[in-house]
Parts: C-alpha cells; structure tokens; sequence
C-alpha cells in the first residue's frame, strides 16, 4: 500500500473534481471529448499515454455516435401500408 502524505492529501482535495485523475479517466468513457481535454490540459501523464488514451477515446465517440445515428427502430417509422381489417360483427354497411 502506497502512503501518501497529509499535506499531498490536503492539496488533493484542494483541487477542482474535474481535475482528479479519477474523474478524468470517467470522463473519457462517459464524455470523450471532454475527458480528453481534460487530460490534456490538466494530468502530468507522458505524452505516449496521452496520444494512446486520446486515440482510445475518439473511437469510442465515434463507436457512440454511429450507434446512436444507426438505431433501426429510429428509421422504421412509415406506417404499416395495409391497415387491419377490424369485423365488428353488424356485417356490410353502407357509406353516406
């Protein structure tokens, strides 16, 4: 177990939540775009790390975006061309 000292801890919760190292990384998944600006604005990690994760991230955007824009039961919205014939037991009857 790593130990961290108190005033490391202190500073650490001094800082805004979205710049934590834990929040950033959920924004990546939930929120690429963000999460990766974030990361590079903000996290010390290398910059091999940064071009790797930012790379990660905009496929997972675009997996996001095409899977949303690409949803069968948002295309199919004609109506149905035959409509159902309802019998309502009285038979025939004429038009006015």
């Amino acid at each position: 177990m790593i130990r961290t000292s108190r005033r490391k801890r202190h500073v650490e919760n001094e800082r805004p939540w979205f710049t934590r190292q834990r929040w950033i990384l959920l924004l990546l998944v939930l929120l690429p775009p963000i999460g990766a600006l974030l990361m590079w604005m903000v996290t010390r990690w290398t910059p091999m790390t940064k071009i790797v994760l930012s790379v990660v991230a905009a496929l997972w955007c675009g997996a996001l975006v095409i899977g949303l824009s690409t949803n069968p039961e948002t295309h199919d919205r004609s109506p149905d061309p035959v409509a159902p014939i309802v019998d309502d037991g009285r038979g025939p009857q004429s038009s006015p």
